[in-house]
């Protein structure tokens, strides 16, 4: 039987059809979930002078020697932290010069020990730090472009991204697999939305059009996802199917494609809701008093219809990869319960079991050194840098976690 499975695989793979994971409702053997027990905490009671507490979107990296970077967004600054929580250094600032920046978004250790930061807002650029946080370079890609989110392979010969760039009189989005580069290796998805007019502004039917085409991609599940695993090869997928594809690390061509039967789940008026109210506060803020004025409930509830919802939820919400391999697909995201959940693979594609932790920190989690590190946010809207440690167990967090959905 062995033998014949053997031949069916090498067939698919000579005649170019990767092979195909099917995976049931339940794991087949023995289930093997992880548990999250807490580590360690960083926030404002132990490092109130820090500061990056109250922003926005901060996002973490790790090194091998157990340095946790935290790009503040707020601050435009990376805040440098220990393995035991004691305060390494700040890097940057807001400003254009050598190793400052203007919209930083994330950060991101590379295999040889370099830290790269990005930063995108009407522009992408990438900053570049050697092993011992000396700014080196920034490089700011020609391309047609621009990335919103952007992540390097551990060796930085491969990329994926989300992409942006006009289209007619569209604004298009897209998730691509890129060279170092940015040209495009493959297209993972692309999908169109209307451009921001500002001779509209004070038009209802404006905003409700133009907030309905940003909630389309979790509505209709037309976001892509993507993750590197440690040596290399990338894991893709689209909200709206329960079908992973994992690529070759040169990007050549696929490995293996991963699916799992799934039971539809349907999303409670509630939870369309909670979904839309952080889109529809983030619009207001950046607006005028007399702009955020004319996005009202009347106009949400158009956009919502705008929007298209389908019945069920989206079957993927993010992909991880553990240190070990593991892959993470996260399946739902709770904007009302906080709760994420959360289904393993092994290297080959088997599902293991699933996972729950509870708030958002899963959706930005780094796995370095034996540790799941990121960030959560409190009632108060303060943000905690958590570490955990990482056991099989029962699938489950343990800790003192909040438990406030972030957007």
């Amino acid at each position: 039987m062995n033998t014949i499975l053997t031949m069916i695989l090498a067939g698919a793979l000579m005649f170019g059809e990767p092979p195909r994971v099917a995976n049931k409702t339940q794991p087949e053997g023995d289930p093997r979930p992880v548990s999250l027990v807490e580590d360690l905490r960083i926030g404002p009671e132990t490092h109130e002078d820090v500061g990056f507490w109250p922003g926005f979107s901060v996002k973490v990296a790790v090194n091998a020697a157990g340095l946790t970077a935290v790009a503040d967004d707020r601050e435009n600054r990376i805040v440098v932290f220990n393995h035991d929580g004691s305060l390494n250094r700040i890097l940057g600032g807001f400003g254009q010069g050598p190793g400052e920046f203007q919209h930083l978004r994330r950060v991101q250790f590379l295999a040889d020990g370099r830290l790269v930061a990005f930063e995108a807002q009407g522009y992408f650029a990438m900053t570049f730090f050697d092993k011992d946080l000396n700014y080196v370079e920034k490089i700011t890609p020609r391309t047609a472009y621009l990335c919103h989110h952007y992540e390097f392979s551990p060796k930085a010969d491969l990329a994926w991204a989300d992409t942006v760039r006009n289209s007619g009189g569209h604004t298009e989005r897209g998730t691509q697999v890129l060279k170092p580069n940015g040209d495009i290796v493959h297209t993972i998805q692309t999908h169109k939305v209307m451009h921001f007019r500002q001779d509209k502004m004070m038009e209802p039917a404006f905003w409700a059009e133009y907030i309905g085409d940003q909630l389309k991609k979790q509505a209709q599940g037309l976001g892509g996802f993507g993750a590197f695993a440690p040596d290399g090869t990338l894991y893709t997928a689209v909200g709206k199917r329960y079908e992973i594809t994992q690529w070759r690390a040169d990007g050549t061509g696929k490995v293996r494609t991963i699916t799992r039967d799934t039971k539809p789940n349907r999303l409670t008026e509630a939870e369309i809701a909670a979904v839309i109210k952080p889109i529809r506060q983030s619009i207001k803020a950046q607006l005028p008093p007399d702009v955020a004025a004319v996005v009202t409930p009347s106009v949400v509830e158009k956009a919502i219809d705008h929007a298209g919802f389908l019945p069920g939820r989206m079957p993927i919400n993010g992909l991880k990869v553990m240190e070990d391999g593991t892959l993470l697909v996260i399946t739902d995201y709770n904007r009302l319960t906080g709760l994420s959940t959360a289904d393993l693979f092994d290297t080959d594609g088997r599902f293991l079991g699933s996972f729950q932790h509870p708030n958002a920190g899963l959706q930005n989690m780094v796995f370095k050194n034996g540790y799941a590190t990121t960030i959560e946010t409190d009632e108060d809207d303060e943000n905690t840098l958590v570490r955990y440690r990482i056991q099989r167990g029962e699938g489950k967090t343990e800790g003192r976690t909040p438990t406030k959905p972030k957007p």
